[in-house]
């Protein structure tokens, strides 16, 4: 039940006061974004008034006016976006939101001979990122992307470090046996989220 008190208007008429609801969210797209990649974000306003000012601030220092704005962040890991919205009778309201921005990486499903319950995906290294010395393996799950974002997908069953990449074998799992691409998550040994979408199977 919503507290409500008492006050006096102008005339010395008593008035209930009841806390108003927020009347913004804040939607933002993808919702699993990557380093380097825009981020678009929404103000989801639900009262008429048009009369309001929208103000954005980004976790990178970032900001922008608007109903809807972008940025894009270039380090992974916990970032914020923070929205004030100011009404035209002056009432401010304020919405945080948290997201996980993700490292993309280059992933590949290898030409591997292994039997048909399991698949091997590349993870590419290059000049910046050594993935055999830095991602944490138990913590890479593979298959379709809605699957991993309900938390399911397969674990890794082995792994193999080839010329600088990190290969990593899966059982193949039921989401990703259709032939649809592939999306593999976890984090680096320091927390860094990782994130990358594979060929198709």
């Amino acid at each position: 039940m919503a507290n409500t008190g008492i006050h006096l208007d102008s005339s010395n008429t008593a008035v209930e006061d009841t806390p108003s609801r927020p009347s913004v969210t804040v939607k933002y797209g993808p919702t699993a974004p990557v380093v380097d990649s825009p981020i678009l974000c929404e103000a989801d306003y639900s009262a008429e008034d048009s009369d309001v000012e929208y103000q954005w601030e980004f976790g990178d220092g970032a900001t922008a006016t608007g109903k809807s704005a972008s940025n894009i962040f270039d380090s992974a890991g916990k970032q914020s976006i923070t929205l004030t919205v100011t009404h035209a009778n002056g009432r401010i309201e304020t919405v945080h939101e948290t997201l996980t921005v993700y490292r993309e990486a280059t992933v590949e499903v290898c030409d591997e001979d292994c039997e048909d319950e399991y698949v091997t995906v590349a993870i590419r290294g290059d000049s910046d990122f050594d993935p055999a010395g830095s991602v944490a393996v138990d913590s890479l799950r593979f298959g379709a992307p809605t699957a991993l974002a309900m938390g399911s997908g397969s674990s890794p069953v082995e792994t193999d470090e080839r010329d600088g990449d990190l290969l990593v074998q899966f059982r193949r799992a039921a989401p990703t046996a259709d032939g649809s691409p592939g999306r593999l998550a976890g984090r680096t040994a320091d927390g860094v989220p990782l994130a990358g979408t594979a060929d198709a199977l």
